[in-house]
């Protein structure tokens, strides 16, 4: 985790968006507001909205898709591999 930029979005079984931003901090990465040529994944919670397509879940989903084409990130993984990935003594993403 450290040093890699995630972006959070849809509802997460984990906790609130600011408890998930404060366990990547917490283990020396960041976190975007939005997906940006610096986010480096994007983590979707187990919890999704099933109008995904008509909000910013959507909107996120989608523009991380397009930079994926262009940059090859972000990374676009589930809240539960996220949460592995916590757990992982490492921290590191590979």
């Amino acid at each position: 985790i450290i040093g890699t930029a995630f972006c959070f979005t849809a509802k997460f079984q984990f906790g609130s968006r600011k408890e998930c931003e404060a366990a990547v901090t917490s283990r020396g990465g960041t976190t975007t507001d939005g997906i940006t040529s610096k986010t480096d994944v994007l983590v979707i919670g187990d919890t999704p909205n099933p109008k995904w397509s008509h909000g910013s879940y959507g909107n996120k989903i989608v523009n991380a898709m397009i930079l994926k084409l262009h940059r090859h990130k972000p990374l676009i993984i589930p809240e539960r591999y996220w949460c592995a990935i916590l757990d992982e003594s490492d921290g590191k993403i590979g």
